[in-house]
């Protein structure tokens, strides 16, 4: 599965073959559609590489987390080693110096003859030319080349890098979109179901009859809690010498109604 394809379809919705028609008749460069992408979208046709479904599934994402690791772990690896092929440029300048430094310790030494200490030097000066038409542009065309592979390498891990990210950014994007989906559903459900209980028909409720009690006797009263006909104790008559007690309903003798306890 190509990652560059698969963002770009992703981008452009396009699942299979049939979405590829219908994107083309409208974003086709006679329609007035961009050229490149129309180039692009094609490529990735012909090699069957589509959006798939489950964009977001453990395994696109795993996969994506790989390739995300290995671009980087490539960008590193040869980033130094490009660095340890321009130190190879200053190899020879190095000897150079350690040739002219010899130079310098073969005439303090008092053990070779005068024409020993021409040869010698004669023979360094010859190494020195020898590095410096030979050696030195031949590292530094090797060393170009190495680069420029290098530096190849690496532009296609950051490409990878790249492209693996805005994989992983696209899935956060629709996992957020799938979100806020999800919770406007619930807010309407809640609000449909709001509504239905309010435009629900109200219940009529059937006023009780009256029921007509016929009315009590003079020395009874209607109880309101039972609606019973109970006697009336205050309109209760008593002899003369005796009293009539309200709360018992008798007749005492002794009983003073202004008598406090």
């Amino acid at each position: 599965m190509d990652s560059q394809c698969v963002l770009d379809m992703c981008k452009e919705k396009i699942n299979n073959k049939s979405d590829f028609r219908k994107w083309a008749l409208k974003n086709h460069p006679d329609k007035g559609g961009n050229a490149k992408l129309f180039k692009k979208i094609n490529e990735c046709v012909q090699t069957n590489n589509f959006c798939p479904e489950d964009l977001c599934s453990k395994e696109i994402m795993d996969e994506a987390e790989l390739k995300i690791f290995q671009a980087k772990r490539m960008i590193k690896s040869f980033t130094r080693s490009i660095r340890t092929e321009k130190k190879r440029l200053k190899e020879g300048e190095i000897w150079i110096q350690k040739f002219l430094k010899s130079i310098s310790l073969i005439k303090k030494d008092k053990n070779l003859t005068e024409e020993q200490k021409k040869e010698e030097i004669k023979q360094i000066y010859k190494d020195i030319e020898e590095i410096r038409n030979v050696e030195i542009p031949q590292t530094k065309k090797e060393v170009e080349e190495t680069v420029k592979e290098y530096q190849r390498i690496i532009n296609e891990g950051r490409e990878m890098l790249k492209v693996n990210q805005n994989i992983l950014r696209l899935c956060k994007k629709l996992k957020k979109q799938d979100e806020k989906l999800k919770k406007m559903q619930e807010k309407l459900k809640k609000k449909q179901i709001v509504l239905q209980i309010q435009e629900a028909p109200k219940k009529i409720t059937k006023p009780r009859k009256q029921i007509e009690r016929k009315p009590c006797k003079e020395t009874h009263m209607r109880d309101p809690m039972t609606c019973k006909c109970i006697v009336d104790r205050t309109k209760k008559k008593c002899p003369a010498n005796k009293t009539l007690n309200p709360l018992t309903g008798r007749c005492l003798s002794s009983y003073d109604p202004k008598k406090k306890c």
